[in-house]
């Protein structure tokens, strides 16, 4: 990716304060003039389009305009490779104030020089409790960052990937309903008793329109690491997808759908075949709640579980998203005002309660106002106690990009369409990624 160069950070344009004109007259001078109301201004938020992100930026839009009024938001939503468009709107200086990012590819907004560390903010804010964050936390949003750390990201939740499963689809057939203690086996057992009894329903989907889709990181790297495997080596230079372990974990996933045939497949019929019920099972984070509970309504029983353990233990996904500040904005001050109001008790309990998410505040873990909150679904334990088991996506060089964009992902996609497809075995296909991906590792710096 290549790197630009960019404005540097503009001082904030003072406010405008109308001088009071005094008379020099005797008795009964002049009367004051009525003072020139503060001029409109507009902080602009680069963000994924996303009806539950969306829920998340009201509460922040709502609680900087009561403080703010004179100011008003203006969204722009991402439409393809951030750090790229970012350094585009840069180099046009039409940079946002405000940009949403996600863990590992806020390392690649810092390396494009789009992103202010917000250090010098947190330290000067009296208001801020930059402590009460849980660290895992706060090191996963930003990144990990060594050659460059910072605050870049303020985190707005942690998120792990669990099942939301169709209760009374389970019950139909006679099937266990999940359990804490299930395995892979178990959960697959279970699917076959659902399929057998309900023809034309899917037991498990990673197509939903709530999810990213099957070829996600956060649902295979958990496979890959559940059977000794590893992505990367400890020192990130050398592609580990093609090991024996990383193979083994690849292919139980790819089994769900080409051998024990309980995995929806891509070209099932559109729509959210949870919510249809044409599937039993949705895996997904608890930023999908809200919308499940509106699609769903009374139409069925529904729940939560944490994921299933793998051979070398449980392991899911896990992902931080958040805000940070736009490195050329005018308005560095008002946009610190917006993005730390992440860290107040106020609006992760109002994260929690509107279903958007899970607290990371250390001085909100156990708070029962957050975890006994009205059904469905009744389990949010799932996902208070499967944040354990997350892992975070490992970080490659900027150039290779990452999981989620550029060369890396655009390699493991392509691996992955063809082990599902039949094109190639498995173990083709991975070496064929390794291969891709460690050229773009032998060629960074």
């Amino acid at each position: 990716m290549t790197t630009q160069c960019y404005r540097r950070l503009s001082r904030l344009v003072s406010w405008f304060v109308a001088g009071v004109v005094l008379t020099a007259c005797g008795l009964g001078g002049a009367p004051e003039p009525t003072p020139t109301p503060p001029e409109p201004r507009e902080l602009k938020v680069y963000m994924l389009e996303s009806p539950a992100l969306s829920q998340v930026l009201d509460i922040l839009i709502k609680g900087f305009r009561e403080r703010n009024p004179n100011y008003t938001v203006r969204v722009v939503n991402i439409q393809g490779n951030p750090a790229q468009e970012l350094a585009a709107l840069a180099a046009a200086g039409q940079q946002p104030d405000i940009i949403w990012t996600i863990d590992n590819m806020t390392q690649a907004m810092v390396a494009a020089g789009v992103l202010l560390d917000m250090r010098e903010f947190a330290r000067a804010d009296t208001s801020f409790n930059l402590d009460d964050i849980d660290p895992n936390v706060l090191a996963i949003g930003n990144g990990r960052m060594t050659s460059e750390p910072g605050l870049y990201m303020i985190p707005a939740s942690l998120e792990t990937i669990q099942m939301f499963y169709n209760k009374d689809l389970f019950e139909a057939a006679g099937a266990p309903q999940p359990q804490p203690d299930w395995t892979w086996n178990d959960l697959i057992d279970a699917c076959q008793f659902v399929q057998a009894d309900q023809p034309g329903v899917d037991c498990l989907s990673f197509f939903n329109a709530n999810t990213p889709g099957p070829d996600w990181w956060a649902y295979w790297a958990p496979f890959v690491r559940g059977y000794g495997g590893e992505v990367l080596s400890a020192d990130g230079r050398k592609s580990t997808l093609s090991s024996p372990e990383s193979l083994a974990g690849f292919q139980a996933y790819i089994d769900l759908w080409t051998r024990h045939k309980v995995a929806r497949g891509p070209n099932a019929p559109g729509g959210d075949c949870f919510v249809e019920q044409r599937c039993a099972v949705m895996f997904f984070a608890s930023i999908g709640i809200k919308s499940l509970r509106d699609d769903i309504g009374a139409k069925f029983n529904w729940d939560a579980q944490m994921i299933p353990a793998h051979p070398q233990g449980r392991f899911t996904g896990a992902a931080v998203y958040g805000f940070g500040i736009g490195k050329a904005t005018r308005y560095p001050e008002a946009a610190w005002d917006f993005v730390k109001q992440l860290a107040t008790p106020e609006v992760q309990r109002l994260i929690a309660t509107q279903r958007l998410g899970i607290p990371m505040l250390k001085s909100l873990a156990g708070d029962p106002s957050l975890t006994q909150l009205p059904p469905p679904p009744e389990n949010m334990r799932a996902f208070i106690d499967g944040a354990q088991y997350g892992i975070p996506p490992r970080s490659y060089p900027v150039q290779c990009g990452s999981l989620y964009v550029g060369p890396v992902q655009e390699a493991i996609t392509q691996a992955f369409r063809a082990a599902l497809t039949g094109a190639q075995s498995v173990e083709d296909a991975l070496k064929a990624a390794d291969a891709k991906i460690q050229a773009c590792l032998d060629a960074s710096p």
